[in-house]
């Protein structure tokens, strides 16, 4: 099986939430236009991508987020992340810690490129770190629901749709999505992106 070219399904997943339209009563509508302006604006703190809809559009591309859903929600969030300039309109007056954060570490990338050496892998700041958003699947009509005990080893990677009765819950726990290692000595920091991250409904 040849390699995919994950550069060309980012493109993929930008074209599909820029151009992507439904026929209403009000002539064409926009909706992943409707959520990346609100994105943009912070009046919206998700973006959720209906797989009917992509399969519609690109029937190839929504099979390949239902095979590697892990790998495509990157993507995904990578071209939404790209595309929020285009629609924000204007700027964005709210100031918080996580912006303060955000300035610092764009900052201290940018001294460092200054510097001339290239920073190794792992000390190169996450995309997760830098976003102001989640992304979520929705599974397309087709899917039909597994029983419980389907599910096994080979639907592992894969987006899994399984209906049941929710008998008992615990607390709501933190996640960790990013780890971050600093050294006492000299203050440099490690990242290492863990877990699977959520976003997959």
């Amino acid at each position: 099986m040849a390699p995919r070219d994950y550069e060309g399904e980012k493109e993929k997943a930008k074209r599909f939430l820029r151009d992507f339209c439904r026929h209403g009563a009000d002539g064409k509508e926009f909706p992943y236009r409707q959520q990346l302006a609100l994105l943009a604006h912070r009046e919206l703190r998700a973006v959720w991508v209906s797989l009917s809809d992509v399969a519609e559009e690109d029937p190839a591309l929504a099979e390949a987020v239902v095979e590697n859903g892990r790998r495509y929600q990157q993507l995904f969030s990578d071209a939404v992340q790209e595309l929020l300039p285009d629609f924000r309109q204007r700027p964005v007056s709210q100031r918080d810690a996580l912006d303060v954060f955000i300035e610092h570490r764009l900052l201290l990338e940018q001294r460092g490129r200054e510097g001339g050496a290239a920073r190794p892998p792992h000390q190169m700041y996450p995309p997760e770190l830098l976003r102001r958003f989640e992304l979520y699947f929705t599974p397309p009509d087709t899917s039909k629901p597994l029983p419980i005990r389907a599910v096994r080893a080979d639907c592992i990677g894969r987006l899994v749709t399984v209906r049941g009765v929710v008998t008992r819950v615990s607390d709501v726990r933190p996640r960790m999505a990013v780890a971050t290692y600093s050294c006492d000595q000299c203050g440099a920091e490690t990242y290492q992106p863990v877990g699977w991250g959520g976003g997959l409904w």
